[in-house]
C-alpha cells in the first residue's frame, strides 16, 4: 500500500547527486526497520479542524494515541489554527533537515498545503488521511478506508513520486484543467 510519498519532483540519478547522505541515512533505516531495530523517523499527524462536516480532531487522537503505542517511532499530533499553517508546519518540520513524516489529516486543501511545502525535499514524507469532504487524491487509489487505518500508515514505507508544476504550484497524482 501506498499510504506516505515522498515527494521530490526530481529524477532518481539527479536525487542521488544532490542527496547523497539523505540516501545513505535512508538506506540505513531500511536495513535497520527490517532488522527489528528501532526506526528514525518523526512522525507528525496534522489535524485540520474545520475539514468536512465536524472535527476530525476528536476521531483522530484516540486512534493516533493507541496506534502510537505499537510504534517505535516518536509521534506527534498537531491541529492547524488558520489557512496556510499545514504548509507552514511542513516547513519548520522540513527546515531540521532530518526525516520526518507529515500526516495531512483534512481534505485535498490540507493535504495540498504540504505536499507544496515538501516538494523538493526527499527527507519530508507526507501521508493522507481523508477527513475532508471531497477527498479526490484518495479517490484516485481506491477510496479512503486504507487510508484511514493509522496502525497501517504508521508501517507504510515511503515511495518518491514526480510532481506536476503549474503556474498554481505542485501538483501530486492529479491535474485538472477546464474551460
Amino acid at each position: 500500500n501506498v499510504l506516505c510519498i515522498s515527494i521530490t519532483g526530481h529524477k532518481k540519478k539527479h536525487r542521488q547527486r544532490l542527496y547523497p547522505s539523505f540516501l545513505a541515512r535512508k538506506a540505513e533505516h531500511r536495513a535497520e526497520h527490517r532488522a527489528g531495530k528501532k526506526a528514525c523517523v518523526k512522525r507528525v499527524f496534522v489535524i485540520n479542524p474545520v475539514a468536512g462536516p465536524k472535527n476530525p480532531a476528536e476521531q483522530l487522537r484516540p486512534m493516533i494515541a493507541s496506534a502510537a503505542g505499537q510504534c517505535s517511532d516518536e509521534v506527534e499530533v498537531l491541529e492547524t489554527t488558520h489557512a496556510g499553517h499545514a504548509g507552514e508546519i511542513t516547513e519548520r518540520y522540513a527546515s531540521c533537515g532530518e526525516p520526518v513524516a507529515i500526516y495531512a489529516c483534512g481534505g485535498d486543501g490540507t493535504f495540498n498545503e504540504v505536499v507544496q511545502a515538501a516538494v523538493g525535499k526527499p527527507w519530508v514524507m507526507a501521508g493522507c488521511v481523508p477527513y475532508g469532504s471531497g477527498n479526490d487524491f484518495v479517490r484516485n487509489f481506491g477510496g479512503r478506508e486504507a487510508f484511514l487505518d493509522i496502525p497501517a500508515q504508521l508501517k507504510a514505507e515511503a515511495h518518491a513520486v514526480d510532481t506536476i508544476r503549474t503556474e498554481y504550484g505542485y501538483s501530486v497524482a492529479i491535474c485538472a484543467a477546464g474551460l
